[in-house]
């Protein structure tokens, strides 16, 4: 390959190297060895870059020294200057904020405080409220050997809400005591399903009664399915009688609703439909 012309060399160094790379590319193509000229002039082209390329190193170092000797006093000093009133203002955003963070804890702390005496007050004003509750009703649950008849009916509201009715005797002591009654026992079981069959027969009767003075009724009733079984809800709207002061029976103005229970089904047909009220008010009347 012809050798480049390199950078940092003059013209007649250039174009002395150009011809002696002429001289060498025609020699080696004839399988000559190329001239004495060639090689002296290649090694002056070699230590004109050297020469050049100390040169440039040594203008960039004196650059470079002149401008670390290059040194402004006073120019230093303001930079120092400039530097000291960051510092301090750095410093100073620094301590109002550490201020600010320590007066929002105090405040914190503070509301922590009296939220917290405030509820240490009211767990006291419960707990004196509930001591004194405990000592001003003892009741009996039992009159004799049969539970009293509000025991029974808080029953019947908390089995028709839903609850189990192995909790309601521990529910009903909860409730009482709260209101300032100790009953002596809770209510079993067994004692919460006999209230609720009670309940049960007390409404058949109320129901038979009510029949008895109503002047016209309205049955109503609606089925669905569970597991290919049929269900049938039944109801009934009338004026319900109510007692006036003297003994005498009157109606109301309005209709109630009362609930005449559920019977299972075989199909959901008319002659089923009318078996189930039969049914009904043959249970009733038997009541």
């Amino acid at each position: 390959m012809p050798t480049q012309p390199r950078r940092g060399m003059s013209r007649k160094q250039r174009q002395h190297l150009r011809r002696a790379t002429d001289a060498s590319s025609s020699a080696r193509k004839e399988n000559r060895a190329p001239p004495d000229a060639f090689t002296h002039a290649e090694r002056r082209a070699q230590a004109a870059e050297a020469e050049s390329v100390k040169l440039k190193r040594e203008k960039k170092e004196m650059h470079h020294e002149k401008k670390k000797k290059k040194k402004n006093p006073v120019k230093d000093k303001r930079n120092a200057s400039r530097r000291k009133r960051r510092q301090k203002k750095r410093i100073a955003d620094l301590e109002s904020k550490v201020k600010e963070a320590q007066e929002e804890l105090k405040a914190a702390v503070a509301q922590s405080e009296a939220k917290a005496r405030r509820h240490a007050e009211g767990l006291e004003r419960v707990k004196n409220r509930s001591h004194s509750a405990q000592h001003v009703v003892r009741m009996h649950a039992k009159h004799g050997r049969a539970y009293k008849v509000e025991p029974r009916a808080i029953a019947q509201v908390l089995v028709s809400s839903g609850c189990k009715e192995g909790k309601i005797g521990d529910l009903i002591q909860d409730i009482t005591r709260i209101v300032g009654v100790d009953l002596d026992r809770a209510m079993s079981r067994r004692t919460v399903r006999r209230a609720v069959l009670e309940g049960l027969v007390a409404s058949q009767v109320q129901l038979e009664v009510e029949l008895k003075y109503a002047e016209d009724v309205t049955m109503s009733s609606d089925s669905t399915s569970h597991r290919k079984t049929e269900y049938q809800s039944h109801h009934i709207h009338m004026r319900v009688p109510t007692k006036n002061p003297d003994g005498s029976v009157r109606l109301s103005e309005d209709p109630r609703v009362r609930f005449a229970g559920i019977k299972s089904a075989v199909n959901h047909s008319t002659a089923t439909s009318k078996d189930a009220w039969l049914t009904v008010y043959e249970d009733i009347i038997s009541s």
